[in-house]
């Protein structure tokens, strides 16, 4: 995730909030904090979800939910003109999200161009059994030239399922790359 953001003399503050962790289970003590906080602004945090910037001041900022459900909470920035920006955070009580592991292949496997390597996978949810079809893959070919230093992927393939097989490129490059 990237933010551009424009800085001049007659900017309001633009608060990005981040919430850490954003879910798990009741009683959930979550860490709010604004990404490159600005020296000389003042923070206001609305951390219940009620529209009101009362729960909390100043970066960083803590709260404990006790009740599962869904919360904006949101910080409202205020510089030294009186300019406001508001920024919001999505925390989600009680539903936890799904942890994927992919089970093969292995990090350290080498493969030859042209060779297949087949792929397997699981995820654990604590709320829900997942169906198979629930895993989702993206089989790309990471690309690191030694003579220009920019590492990039190449997407070869989608799959849908726990397991599968990719087929590789037959060459060092794949086709239309660079």
């Amino acid at each position: 995730m990237h933010r551009i953001r424009q800085l001049s003399a007659d900017a309001a503050p633009a608060p990005v909030p981040e919430a850490s962790p954003a879910a798990g289970e009741p009683p959930l003590t979550v860490r709010f904090s604004v990404a490159d906080p600005d020296a000389g602004v003042r923070y206001d945090w609305d951390l219940d979800g009620d529209g009101e910037h009362d729960d909390a001041t100043g970066e960083p900022a803590s709260w404990t939910y006790t009740e599962a459900g869904t919360v904006r909470a949101s910080v409202r920035a205020t510089d030294g003109d009186g300019r406001t920006g508001d920024g919001r955070v999505t925390v989600t009580v009680g539903n936890t999200p799904p942890r994927p592991a992919i089970e093969a292949p292995a990090d350290t496997l080498q493969w030859a161009a042209g060779e297949e390597i087949a792929f397997r996978g699981s995820a654990q949810d604590h709320q829900e059994t997942l169906a198979p079809d629930a895993l989702s893959w993206v089989i790309t070919l990471d690309h690191c030239p030694q003579e220009a230093g920019d590492c990039h992927a190449h997407p070869l393939q989608r799959a849908a399922g726990p397991s599968g097989s990719s087929p590789r490129p037959t060459t060092a490059t794949p086709r239309g790359s660079s």
